[in-house]
């Protein structure tokens, strides 16, 4: 919607049109980061759905979102801890196979299915040792550190599926969210 300011040439007058300026400036940007955070808190919303069946709680409770200023520009981000990464993308070529199965293309050098480090104890099947302490899943002890065995997990996606349900419902809010505005 265009405003009109009119305006005689006296410094009040051009004062008086320059701060309608800088209000409807600020109103806008409001906006605007009201409408980034509702979709952050659609995505983490959706990432936290999608991570409780086959979490600890540790990934869980690291899902949350932040919004700032990058350069001159209001950006958001949703933010997963450490180990989120197992979870995404999947570990093991027992669940991926060797090439992956993850939905976008992964970063240059990098392989679905792979863990970066040598096990402490050869083995012949397609997973890796971890130390551990649960007791549960302790095999055998080194230096009295435990070791469990793990075949991986299967790419859960889950901020992927935050990503696309943003993408799905940004259009329309933004519509909805600045018709409102004006």
């Amino acid at each position: 919607m265009a405003h009109n300011i009119v305006i005689d040439l006296s410094p009040q007058s051009i004062d008086k049109a320059l701060e309608w300026v800088r209000q409807e400036r600020t109103r806008i940007q409001n906006a605007i980061n009201s409408l980034i955070q509702m979709l952050l808190d659609k995505g983490v919303e959706v990432a936290k759905a999608h991570v409780v069946n086959i979490d600890t709680g540790a990934t869980l409770n690291s899902i949350h979102s932040s919004i700032g200023m990058y350069k001159d520009d209001v950006v958001g981000v949703i933010i997963a801890g450490e180990h989120a990464v197992w979870l995404e993308f999947g570990t093991g070529v027992r669940h991926n196979g060797a090439g992956g199965s993850y939905p976008i293309e992964l970063p240059q050098g990098t392989t679905n299915g792979t863990y970066p480090i040598s096990p402490p104890k050869p083995s012949t099947e397609n997973g890796w040792y971890y130390p551990t302490d649960d007791e549960r899943y302790i095999l055998f002890e080194i230096d009295g550190q435990g070791y469990g065995f793990t075949y991986g997990i299967a790419s859960n996606q889950f901020m992927y599926k935050a990503m696309q349900s943003i993408i799905a419902v940004a259009p329309q809010w933004a519509k909805d969210h600045f018709e409102a505005l004006l």
